[in-house]
């Protein structure tokens, strides 16, 4: 109710600005049509005068801007605010423990807060952008690696809009939501999972409408053509009071982060070298636990009998695999598991995943020209993407893809 009463206030100064603006203009019109023919002295008056109403006038014009600003600032607040609330809806209450712990570090909570702000600001053209990439040095220790990578970063994020200007008066907000947070008895170090990340922004058109949306590629201005965000792991530690990143780790999204930094003007060393790590980071893989691969193979045990039914259990919701999914439902077929693994914790999929475990499964077994499974696409002659979700303390399937999976970091054994 505050926010809408704010609303109000900022349209009602809108209106009166506006309403000022043309009484102002009205008034130096009909003053410029009537008045005689001034005398030396009562000329250089007039000037005053006018001189007096251009100041006004100015005045009203940079007030009606600000007005502007603030009323495309309050949407884009109420936006992010709504966003923020369906994003920590959409999360368990095992994900909700990070809120919890964030809560105890206003200090973290507001560095990264920032920290994304400054971002969204360093990919923008012209000056903008460079005061924004400017701002990092408050967040990273000078001369670190850390720090020339993410200014790389933001620079190809540049190049690939061209450095197309923004629309004149465009305000932006950022929206990083801690997705995991890990701090150390010390209270000294600290390790930050941020995803997703929004980034919105609002601006009135040439018919004087205003304009929101989200830095996503869904229009086709040049100046929005960035990829969306991927997962970030940031590494930070406090030192004298203050906590600064040593480490923005991004294995990226959409984007591929190398050829990011490459396009930004990185070294050949500096890039191959951010190729290098990546690549070394993900290989690691979450543990696939016993009884996820022990229900699979339940699973497959059940369809090799052809008892559908009883594949209800295995499953959240209780829907299983029926008869009809497959081109002979009581064929003399086996199907057999050649391997489950796991993906790398920090990408894209693990993450929005979460507390549910992805996994890919590789299984053998007959075509549907062999009287197989073939239902709403495949899915199950892998690889393939699946979920599972630890419930009362047993692993349940939650769904499966019907094509191979597609992971950032990659996805293989």
């Amino acid at each position: 109710m505050r926010g809408l009463l704010r609303f109000a206030a900022v349209l009602a100064c809108l209106a009166a600005i506006t309403v000022g603006t043309m009484a102002l203009a009205a008034c130096a019109a009909s003053e410029g049509s009537t008045s005689p023919s001034p005398s030396p002295s009562s000329s250089s008056t007039a000037e005053l005068e006018r001189m007096d109403r251009d100041f006004e006038l100015e005045q009203l014009r940079q007030e009606n801007e600000s007005l502007q600003a603030a009323l495309m600032t309050a949407r884009l607040e109420r936006r992010a605010a709504a966003t923020e609330l369906r994003e920590r809806l959409s999360r368990s209450v095992t994900a909700s423990a990070s809120e919890q712990h964030l809560s105890r570090h206003p200090g973290l909570r507001r560095l990264v807060r920032d920290y994304f702000a400054a971002l969204l600001q360093g990919r923008a053209p012209g000056k903008l952008g460079e005061q924004g990439r400017k701002r990092l040095r408050a967040f990273l220790p000078a001369g670190s690696p850390a720090l020339a990578r993410v200014r790389y970063l933001e620079l190809g994020k540049l190049a690939a809009s061209k450095e197309a200007p923004w629309p004149a008066g465009m305000v932006t907000k950022s929206l990083a939501v801690v997705h995991s947070l890990s701090v150390n008895e010390k209270g000294d170090r600290a390790s930050i999972v941020v995803y997703p990340i929004h980034e919105f922004w609002a601006y009135v058109d040439d018919q004087g409408e205003v304009r929101t949306g989200e830095f996503d590629m869904q229009t086709e201005d040049a100046w929005n053509a960035t990829m969306e965000e991927g997962p970030h792991r940031l590494t930070v530690v406090r030192r004298a009071g203050v906590w600064k990143i040593t480490d923005d780790f991004a294995v990226g999204g959409e984007q591929d982060v190398p050829g990011m930094m490459r396009d930004g003007g990185a070294p050949r060393q500096v890039w191959r070298a951010e190729a290098r790590r990546i690549a070394a980071r993900t290989a690691e893989r979450i543990p696939v636990p016993a009884g996820v691969q022990a229900i699979f193979e339940r699973f497959l045990t059940l369809l090799n009998e052809h008892r559908y039914h009883e594949t209800d259990a295995l499953f959240v919701g209780g829907h299983g695999y029926r008869g009809y999914m497959f081109a002979d439902p009581q064929g003399d077929w086996q199907y057999a598991l050649k391997w489950i693994g796991g993906f790398d914790p920090l990408s894209e999929i693990a993450v929005a995943s979460y507390p549910d475990i992805p996994f890919v499964v590789e299984v053998s077994g007959p075509t549907y020209e062999n009287g197989g499974y073939d239902y709403a696409g495949g899915g199950m002659l892998g690889p393939s993407m699946w979920i599972a979700r630890k419930s009362g303390g047993e692993w349940r399937i939650v769904g499966a893809g019907t094509g191979p999976p597609i992971g950032a970091g990659g996805f293989w054994r």
